[in-house]
């Protein structure tokens, strides 16, 4: 028997599994892993948890694991307040011995259990002793200089070091693309996906109906890693969020050649959280925020790429600028009202060229919202309208300037209208992920 959390099922706990299939068989008896249905900090220190813990596999994902593996029983433990408040001695006596009766117990090297974590593996030798089985202990394993450990995989995850995060996991080939689901404050309020390719599948069908110069965004709000993981997978790599919280969650543990779109309303205090990564935000719908978005890409010494909002849905919940509030704000830019001397030339990370008083900011077209309704001539009014709008602001601000080529309109339900009435990018999410 083994016992831990064997969160990831990484390097050095497959060879602690593999020793325990080894010893199983040499004692003719059958291997057990005793683990529980949460990590304890999510108990103990729940502080803690979401902001230094996040889980490398769900409960689900490490039974699959260990199946794989060929470990004969998996026992699961909830852990609870008043699991945690067991002794060592009352845990491995009135729970591990009682009822499992292990022949061996076999433990990492910093294993510790019980109230306080004041088991080591000093105390279940005595323990050992006391009821007759056998205590072994696994030592640390290395692999090309990093420590094989839950945490340190966790830490070379927030360093955006996936590839060796990935080394550490040990994953098979099929595994490999990608990190496991990443469990923390957003995966742990949702349902966990199954990787049965539905996903996949209904991306190429997606992928099928639009055109080559038409970009698919796959809008991943309140789904979990599992589900952006099997679409990177796929192929996909442009993903937008329209909450803060729950995109700067994700993106850490996800590859980094991920384009991340921000397409929900943004507010000011929030920018800064996103701007060393997000590649476009839609939702632009003031010269404040514009000017926000620019003093905050300043500070990561890169140029944010941005869309006008506009609100061109007969609905009143829809956020956006009319025609003339975006003169107004792109006239005042055009006059310098943001303090800059005169227009300054930077070059955008893409290579293109921002000239705008704007010294970190690209506006690089407009973004809309056609009203929620199976009219479907009103929709293609709406969409009609904001193509016009493009049309204005490109004749009358930016005719000169190759990167101000986007229309970002169209969904899932209205799409293939958006592109027939010249959208350039669609953003489409319950077609791909499912209902949320």
């Amino acid at each position: 028997m083994t016992v831990g959390i064997f969160d990831g099922v990484h390097l050095a706990h497959r060879l602690i599994l593999d020793e325990l299939k080894h010893k199983a068989q040499e004692h003719s008896a059958k291997s057990v892993v005793v683990t529980f249905d949460k990590h304890p900090c999510e108990v103990i220190a729940p502080e803690r948890y979401g902001k230094e813990v996040f889980l490398l596999t769900t409960l689900d994902e490490k039974l699959e694991l260990f199946r794989e593996i060929g470990i004969n029983y998996v026992v699961v433990l909830p852990f609870t307040k008043e699991f945690a408040g067991l002794s060592y001695s009352d845990f491995i006596e009135n729970m591990l011995v009682k009822y499992i009766r292990p022949k061996l117990v076999f433990v990492g090297f910093n294993h510790n259990f019980g109230k306080d974590r004041s088991g080591n593996f000093e105390k279940l030798q005595e323990l050992a002793k006391k009821h007759g089985f056998q205590a072994e202990i696994f030592q640390e394993k290395y692999f090309d200089g990093h420590k094989v450990s839950s945490s340190e995989i966790r830490r070379l995850i927030r360093a955006g070091e996936v590839e060796r995060a990935n080394q550490l996991l040990g994953r098979h080939p099929e595994r490999s693309q990608g990190i496991p689901l990443m469990q923390g404050d957003v995966s742990t309020t949702l349902c966990s996906a199954q990787h049965n390719g539905v996903i996949a599948e209904s991306l190429k069908h997606v992928r099928q109906q639009i055109p080559k110069c038409v970009k698919l965004v796959a809008v991943s709000k309140t789904k979990p890693i599992t589900d952006l993981e099997e679409a990177y997978v796929a192929g996909q790599r442009d993903f937008g969020e329209n909450k803060v919280q729950e995109l700067i969650q994700k993106q850490p543990h996800l590859p980094n050649d991920i384009r991340w779109h921000f397409i929900g309303h943004l507010q000011t205090n929030k920018v800064k959280f996103i701007a060393p990564f997000v590649h476009l935000i839609h939702g632009v719908d003031s010269l404040k925020l514009l000017k926000e978005i620019d003093k905050q890409a300043q500070k990561n010494n890169r140029i944010i790429d941005c869309l006008l909002e506009f609100h061109i849905a007969e609905e009143e919940s829809k956020f956006g600028l009319n025609l003339q509030d975006a003169e107004q704000i792109l006239s005042e830019i055009r006059r310098g009202v943001l303090h800059t001397p005169q227009p300054t030339i930077a070059t955008n990370a893409n290579g293109g060229v921002c000239n705008t008083p704007l010294q970190n900011v690209r506006i690089c077209g407009v973004m809309g919202m056609a009203t929620f309704t199976d009219n479907r001539d009103q929709i293609r009014r709406e969409f009609q309208n904001l193509h016009q709008i493009f049309q204005i602001l490109k004749e009358k601000y930016f005719a000169d300037q190759s990167h101000f080529c986007e229309i970002s309109m169209g969904m899932s339900d209205d799409f293939q209208i958006a592109i027939e009435e010249g959208s350039t990018m669609v953003r489409i999410g319950s077609t791909i992920f499912g209902s949320r």
